[in-house]
């Protein structure tokens, strides 16, 4: 009880908020983890890794492009 008043009184004081940024995920863990835990790879092209959980390497580096509609909208496909 104590430590969710402690930061009440912060967050009421402005020295706690939310920042408006990327957040590494784990989706095994389903929280978000440290920068320093996160393995950073440099790809120069389309590039096919084993990522644990799946059975086949998945594809990263990859650019699609796809037609859509909008709602409400004079354009067929944007």
């Amino acid at each position: 009880m104590a430590l969710t008043e402690a930061f009440v009184r912060l967050y009421d004081a402005g020295l706690v908020y939310r920042k408006e940024a990327l957040v590494n995920w784990c989706c095994s863990l389903q929280s978000a983890i440290l920068d320093i835990e996160v393995d950073h790879l440099h790809l120069t092209g389309p590039t096919e890794l084993a990522v644990p959980g799946y059975s086949k390497p998945v594809s990263f580096g990859k650019m699609w492009d796809f037609p859509y509609r909008l709602a409400d909208s004079g354009f067929a496909e944007v």
